[in-house]
């Protein structure tokens, strides 16, 4: 869990080609670098063909939310069936723009743990070409702690801003080419002091 005032850091998801054991086949590197960092990274066929599975969940997924990998593989329904009800259409609506256009998905909303637990996460995933197929390839990062101290401001009557500030407006970033993810702050509205910071990327 990535929790405010904390960093955490999620690699490019096109560094790494291929899925599942092809992961691991850049001298092993990606394979340790996707299994260590504090976000469950996916990626699968935007048309499933039943020739090829090219299914991939790292092994994140199971603390974060109770679901092994091996489930996600195998039940297709799961994520729709986890999805908080009041964030469901919307999640899936932009599942679907997301794989029919290309553009992007950035998404932040709730799903249901096994054992009950309500997991916010930040959800970013873009369509690549891989091999003559289209792949849907992004990660979940659990942002539940952030959005619990959102809510325990607003329990006390604090009133806050949030900044969310992208990686590209960021000189060193362009520098080093990393420029996917994004931080958000929050600070008080009248004194502007620093409640909260969330980086993601």
């Amino acid at each position: 869990m990535c929790a405010v005032g904390t960093t955490c850091f999620v690699p490019r998801l096109g560094a790494c080609t291929g899925v599942a054991g092809r992961i691991a086949d850049v001298d092993g590197t990606c394979g340790c670098l996707v299994e260590d960092v504090p976000a469950a990274v996916y990626r699968w066929q935007v048309r499933p063909s039943s020739s090829t599975d090219d299914t991939y969940v790292s092994p994140q997924i199971e603390p974060m939310l109770g679901y092994s990998a091996a489930e996600w593989r195998t039940n297709e329904s799961l994520f729709a069936e986890i999805l908080h009800p009041d964030d469901r259409g919307r999640v899936l609506a932009a599942h679907e723009r997301t794989q029919a256009t290309g553009e992007p998905l950035s998404l932040e909303y709730r799903l249901r743990a096994r054992d009950g637990r309500t997991v916010w996460v930040k959800d970013e995933a873009r369509v690549i070409e891989d091999g003559g197929e289209r792949l849907l390839q992004g990660y979940l990062l659990d942002v539940t702690a952030a959005k619990e101290t959102e809510e325990q401001l607003r329990q006390i009557g604090r009133e806050f801003r949030k900044g969310v500030f992208p990686f590209r407006a960021n000189g060193r970033a362009r520098t080093l080419g990393e420029v996917e993810g994004m931080v958000k702050v929050l600070a008080d509205v009248k004194t502007d002091r620093i409640l909260g910071v969330h980086i993601m990327g």
